[in-house]
């Protein structure tokens, strides 16, 4: 049986702090399947070997600990580090690589259970019973928006403003959450508040400006001010006049 992994973005493994990775995978179900036996190592940008050993299996699965002294800070930064993974499953080895940042500074989910509650007063009440909590959707929509992030080119990693992130991760998460509850429903009463949400969501990405850390100082004195999450492309021809003696110049 072939597997699937349950990994959204790559690791943003921060310098010279102790790291828990994980690797969920499954063989079938909505549970992860246990390896049976597994290998970790972590290359850096030059396939050196940075650190390698058998994986530990926790709740199913696989895990491994990056000691903080094994990247000292000394390291120089690199978005083009990688993990492998070779783990048995189902009695099949099988080799799964994850794209890995080394970068200066972790970047943590900006939204909250509180949060969505001010927002929306009734969503407690509004959940079925087999949903205990709302992580899970924060969790899916903070790694939708740092993969948007990461597919215009941007590094959440460099983001200083992490604040500024709050309504679109928001949102993204109720949206989510309305689509879900839409399901158990089966009326399509809330399709609409979905829609509603992913309008939104949409609208405070493309208003994002962020404070970005494109030297990579990890100070804010050092980071660029008021840099658009999204590029800004430009596809009309200009449209050219005539300035004193036949000079051409771009008008408009």
């Amino acid at each position: 049986m072939a597997i699937s992994t349950d990994f959204s973005l790559p690791t943003f493994l921060e310098r010279a702090k102790t790291a828990v990775l994980t690797m969920p995978v499954y063989a079938g179900g909505s549970t992860p399947t246990a390896p049976s036996a597994g290998t970790f190592t972590l290359y850096d940008g030059s396939k050196v070997v940075v650190v390698t050993g058998a994986v530990t299996v926790t709740g199913n699965v696989a895990t491994y600990t990056v000691a903080a002294a094994s990247i000292p800070s000394t390291t120089s930064l690199s978005d083009a580090w990688q993990e492998e993974w070779v783990l048995t499953v189902d009695g099949v080895t099988e080799t799964i690589r994850r794209d890995c940042y080394l970068c200066l500074r972790s970047l943590y989910n900006v939204v909250n259970e509180a949060m969505l509650l001010r927002r929306v007063t009734d969503l407690n009440n509004l959940k079925p019973a087999s949903i205990t909590n709302f992580q899970g959707y924060m969790d899916e929509a903070w790694a939708s928006v740092q993969g948007r992030l990461l597919q215009d080119g941007r590094r959440p990693y460099l983001i200083m403003n992490s604040w500024a992130l709050k309504d679109t991760t928001l949102e993204t998460t109720l949206a989510f959450v309305f689509a879900d509850l839409d399901t158990y429903m089966g009326d399509g009463r809330y399709q609409a508040k979905a829609a509603e949400h992913r309008e939104a969501a949409d609208r405070a990405f493309t208003m994002l400006r962020l404070e970005y850390d494109e030297s990579q100082s990890n100070q804010r004195a050092g980071a660029v001010d008021s840099v658009a999450a999204v590029p800004v492309i430009y596809t009309n021809t200009p449209r050219w006049g005539v300035l004193g003696g036949g000079v051409g110049w771009p008008r408009g």
